[in-house]
């Protein structure tokens, strides 16, 4: 008994393959096809022959079977010669006297021309390899039959089979492996995006051309994946079948995808993966055993090689790569994502992290790009000192000064007892500014800030003979918690310590100490106002709780003697219970203890915040959808989108520790785990915005994430990172510089147009805390608020451009169009009833929002976020100050601190080490 010299396994009397590893050779052997393992006796596998050892068999050279030279089929075919033979047939090469073509006709032995499931094959083969054309397959044309012999005619290469090709030179060198594996990838996907499994890749059905051109060939037991069940399922030929396929299991694309690691294997190293004697042995092999590393046979061999064949041989077919574009594309050399892009393919991520770096800026324009933002971010820090709403309010005292002149009002005004909690922050009321944006004479109305009243910013302080335990967890504010406990007191002040407001909750007691009317003019020289100048009027303010008078005042403004005020007060037993300084003009009383701008009720669209609701709820349907398609195809980066979840999540709670108002006992431990669920809401909805669209932006738009992914897999000192925040950071400064100037321009011919000064550094939120003047721990809160913000912006914003491109077709079309909306957005919000729209302003909202997406698109995820923290950094209330003894002028080295370590780092990493004074600069 003779052995196969390559498999080794024992062969029997026969002359045509191996029919365990495929190998030709001549060799008595009885070919036949493996259909399902463990249907044979003692569980092995069933054999159907294909051919018997005869003397009359076609394959004899001197049988009935045998064409000569010259002989003429089908009065279209003459043949030239036998090209080989199988245990399905034996294949001639012939002219096609008609076309004047050289074909390859392949024929069934004589045995098989009237057996049903051979015929059944063999018309199957053709319609099968008929469904695909491509470079790397070889071509079939037809079927046909002369004198009751089938055939197939098929395209003619001439070349050697790559088992004879390994079997003379051993293996092939490094690059011509990787030359003909992508070309075998390439031809297998397009094999498979036919919809058609090959099941029997293997080096015997592989024919390199004389040009070198890997061609694919033999679609015997090719079939649909869906057709294919049964017995059909472990057809194939046992040294190249995946675990699932041999076992008869299964057979998928990714069953292929293991056949095609084991050629790569026979590619790189010149021997097989899996040697055994029986087919047992071969299927225990391939669901148990590991193959050798192909270093180890082959010293130098790229670790990419190694490292692709590994995925393809793995066990579980859900661990393989899910195409043969993405074993190609896993392969060294090359540009894997143009070559993806080609194949209409998506790169993965690491792909995209892996382009080559050119493109980068040199080193001249690096330091020419850091200079530039270091001066625009300063221009902008000095004209925000100047020209913002915090440069006209006096910042005098600081807020342990003013929470001290609050407990000092509350003390005098008979409210004696030791607080067991207080909450004291800055917070803005936009009443005044909404007021002043439709005034004619704007500008003196932002003068009069200077007096600390009208106040735009307002210093709030509340305390309680109890925890303040806020309902639904919310941060504590004039109303949260409601004022039900005794004691509980709300204290407003402007930014110089005048009273504004006063709010407490009287003991039901008589008190007996207490005088049996209070003295208002105490109250009124709190709040800076010049009784004698009030006359009382009717109330129109009811109490909420049981008071025993209730009184009312007109008169001047404190620091402004142009502007009318109401001032409304009630006492019950003797002590105050509510005072409160009201400005008629822009203020209206809704509930004890909160003022609401009624300018901005009324600003209210309600069709455009219908439409906007719509869009919204639509935007987040699609983007689920996009989520389940992405998951369901495997194309989503799970993993970078978890990494961004996890990275805000964590943001997220130590924003909200830093600014917890919960108190120190079991409520402290609910609001952790509130913030955490929160927390989590937060980071799902990243993580869907990003795994729903990512996959499609690293198709189409592939810049738009280089530097992000290689910010996913850790390399921080990458110089296209670098390069991107640069890049946002002037971005962002040059934009709000441009708003400035316009704003600057504006101010002196159209006083109209003061809202584009004062609106940056203003907050138009009611009662909002403003961090940043509310120490170091609220400036890092909303830096790390910002950073978590501008992630979900941008995840937002590549939802919003998918959708759009898709309906438009185009991407500059979507970027116009979102422009176009955001501008429209943005002038709603600045001018409700579009009074002072400007032709300048217009322009200046669309230029604004059309940044940010022509950044993502152009420079990346990168650059779009840093342009989304610095502008948030720059234009927060309240923060920026030149001013150093000034009590926020350490929030405001924090904010420009954290911006110029960011450049300053920008700038190191995208030098790349290059000595900027010595030695050739640094390209790529």
């Amino acid at each position: 008994m003779q052995k196969c010299s390559r498999c080794f396994a024992e062969l029997a009397n026969s002359t045509a393959q191996c029919a365990v590893c495929g190998q030709r050779i001549e060799v008595d052997v009885e070919p036949f096809t493996l259909l399902l393992g463990g249907d044979g006796p003692d569980n092995t596998p069933t054999k159907i022959p294909t051919s018997e050892p005869s003397a009359k068999s076609p394959l004899s050279t001197s049988g009935p079977g045998h064409f000569v030279s010259g002989t003429l089929l089908a009065n279209r075919y003459r043949i030239i010669g036998l090209l080989g033979k199988g245990g399905m047939g034996y294949v001639y090469r012939a002219e096609d006297v008609k076309l004047s073509q050289e074909v390859a006709l392949k024929f069934l032995p004589d045995e098989l021309n009237t057996h049903k499931e051979a015929l059944r094959r063999f018309h199957s083969e053709v319609r099968n390899a008929r469904r695909v054309s491509h470079t790397n397959v070889c071509r079939v044309f037809d079927i046909g039959e002369a004198d009751g012999r089938h055939f197939i005619s098929m395209e003619f290469i001439e070349g050697d089979d790559l088992s004879s090709l390994l079997t003379r030179a051993g293996r092939l060198s490094n690059e011509r492996a990787i030359e003909i594996s992508r070309q075998l990838c390439v031809g297998l996907a397009a094999i498979h995006k036919a919809g058609i499994l090959h099941r029997d890749l293997k080096p015997p059905n592989i024919i390199i051309d004389k040009q070198g051109i890997a061609r694919i060939t033999d679609f015997g037991i090719a079939g649909i994946e869906t057709e294919i069940d049964g017995l059909e399922v472990s057809a194939g030929t046992p040294a190249y079948m995946a675990p699932e396929q041999i076992t008869g299991k299964e057979v998928t694309i990714r069953s292929d995808i293991y056949s095609l690691g084991l050629v790569l294997y026979e590619i790189f190293t010149g021997k097989q993966a899996f040697v055994a004697n029986s087919i047992p042995e071969f299927v225990r092999k391939h669901k148990s055993e590991t193959p050798t590393t192909p270093s180890e046979h082959v010293k130098g061999i790229d670790p990419s090689v190694e490292k692709v064949i590994s995925q393809c041989l793995e066990k579980d077919a859900a661990d393989r790569p899910e195409s043969a574009l993405h074993v190609a594309m896993a392969l060294p050399g090359g540009d894997p994502l143009r070559f993806a892009l080609e194949h209409g393919q998506t790169p993965t991520p690491e792909m995209v992290a892996a382009i080559p770096r050119k493109g980068l800026l040199k080193p001249w324009l690096v330091i020419a790009l850091f200079a530039a933002s270091v001066i625009a971010f300063s221009s902008l820090v000095y004209l925000r000192s100047i020209y913002s709403i915090d440069a006209y309010t006096p910042f005098e005292k600081s807020p342990a000064m003013l929470t001290e002149t609050a407990r000092k009002i509350v003390r005098e005004n008979g409210y004696l007892d030791p607080p067991i909690d207080t909450d004291s922050k800055f917070i803005t009321r936009p009443g005044y500014l909404i007021y002043v944006s439709k005034q004619d004479d704007q500008i003196q109305g932002i003068r009069d800030l200077r007096n600390g009243q009208p106040a735009h910013y307002q210093f709030r302080y509340r305390q309680s003979p109890q925890y303040l335990t806020t309902l639904g967890m919310l941060p504590i504010d004039g109303e949260n918690p409601p004022f039900t406990v005794p004691g509980m007191v709300s204290v407003r002040l402007d930014v110089t310590g005048r009273l504004i407001s006063f709010f407490a909750v009287p003991s039901p007691e008589i008190d007996r100490s207490a005088s049996d009317s209070v003295d208002w003019k105490k109250l009124f020289d709190q709040a800076g106002l010049d009784q004698s100048k009030f006359k009382q009027i009717e109330s129109k303010w009811r109490v909420p709780l049981a008071s025993r008078s209730i009184l009312a005042w007109a008169g001047p403004m404190a620091g402004s003697s142009g502007i009318p005020v109401r001032v409304e007060a009630a006492e019950f037993n003797g002590r105050p219970e509510y005072f409160s300084v009201i400005a008629t003009q822009w203020e209206e009383r809704h509930t004890a203890g909160q003022i609401q701008g009624n300018a901005l009720a009324q600003s209210t669209i309600p069709i455009f915040g219908l439409i906007s609701l719509v869009l919204l709820v639509s935007l987040v349907a699609f983007a689920l959808f996009l989520v389940r398609h992405n998951l369901n195809n495997r194309r989503g980066d799970v993993r970078g989108a978890a990494k961004i979840a996890i990275v805000c999540l964590v943001l997220y709670l130590i924003r909200d520790l830093l600014v917890s108002d919960a108190p120190p006992t079991f409520v402290r431990v609910y609001s952790i785990v509130y913030s955490l669920a929160w927390g989590l809401l937060l980071s799902v909805s990243v993580f869907c915005f990003y795994l729903a669209v990512e996959p499609y932006v690293r198709r189409r738009w592939p810049e738009a994430l280089i530097s992000w992914n290689r910010l996913l897999i850790g390399k921080w000192r990458d110089p296209m990172i670098g390069r991107d925040i640069l890049i946002g950071s002037l971005t962002s400064c040059v934009i709000a510089l441009v708003t400035y100037g316009v704003a600057y321009l504006e101010f002196g011919r159209d006083p109209k147009h003061i809202q584009a000064l004062v609106t940056i550094g203003a907050d138009w939120e009611p009662n909002n805390p403003t961090g940043l003047l509310n120490g170091q721990l609220g400036a890092l809160s909303h830096i790390m608020d910002l950073v978590v913000q501008s992630v979900m912006d941008s995840s937002f914003l590549l939802v919003f451009l998918v959708v759009l491109t898709f309906i438009l077709r185009k991407r500059s079309l979507a970027i116009i169009t979102l422009t176009i909306l955001f501008g429209m957005i943005d002038q709603v919000a600045a001018f409700p009833d579009w009074s002072h729209l400007t032709i300048l302003g217009a322009a200046l909202s669309l230029l604004s929002a059309g940044v940010a997406p022509l950044v993502l698109t152009r420079f990346g995820l990168v650059a779009a976020i840093i342009v989304g923290i610095l502008t948030g950094l720059l234009s927060y209330p309240g923060a920026i100050t030149l001013n150093t003894s000034s009590f926020h002028f350490p929030s405001t080295f924090i904010v420009l601190a954290v911006a110029l370590i960011l450049m300053t780092y920008a700038l190191y990493i995208s030098l790349a080490g290059q000595k900027i004074l010595a030695g050739k600069f640094l390209e790529y």
